[in-house]
């Protein structure tokens, strides 16, 4: 885990300083509330598209929230007047790992913790706001389908309030 995060922060310290004002960083609040806090990284392409990646981790304990970490790659179209503001429409992916209860069915007793990592695609819809010293805020929802589902729910959310810096 580490070792992506380093990979990660590199990567966005290079985009950075390739061009200015085509990359947003942003903090998803709604998460970090919740004990996963979301660190999205936003590269503009064009006046109306942008790709990006979330990444969270769980700081809670396993018995309280059985999300460990997760990566969501997005790509999205804005309709707003100003570039890259305004309503959009995201299609993502989702690359995520849990834990979970190992029982015996026969004893009915815990065995220990498993995990599981799944793989899904999705949809979202939001809005961005952008300010005229670059700070952004957005607002987004939607939902999500797994395809390695064994002991999870096969449908994922992905929410978020955030607020962050273009430059």
């Amino acid at each position: 885990m580490k070792k992506l995060t380093t990979i990660f922060a590199l990567a966005i310290c290079a985009l950075a300083f390739s061009q200015s004002q085509k990359n947003e960083i942003k903090l998803n609040l709604l998460n970090s509330i919740i004990g996963a806090p979301e660190i999205t990284y936003e590269r503009l392409l064009q006046n109306n598209q942008s790709v990006g990646i979330s990444a969270a981790v769980s700081l809670d304990s396993k018995e309280n929230l059985y999300f460990n970490y997760g990566f969501a790659p997005y790509y999205r179209i804005y309709f707003g007047k100003k570039e890259n503001a305004g309503f959009f429409v995201e299609a993502n992916t989702s690359l995520t790992n849990y834990h979970y209860e190992n029982y015996d069915n026969n004893n009915y007793q815990i065995l220990g913790w498993k995990n599981e990592t799944n793989f899904g695609f999705g949809a979202a819809i939001g809005f961005k706001l952008l300010t005229s010293n670059n700070l952004v805020g957005e607002v987004f929802g939607g939902l999500g389908r797994r395809f390695c589902v064994k002991n999870t729910d096969d449908a994922f959310p992905r929410i978020g309030i955030s607020i962050g810096k273009r430059f």
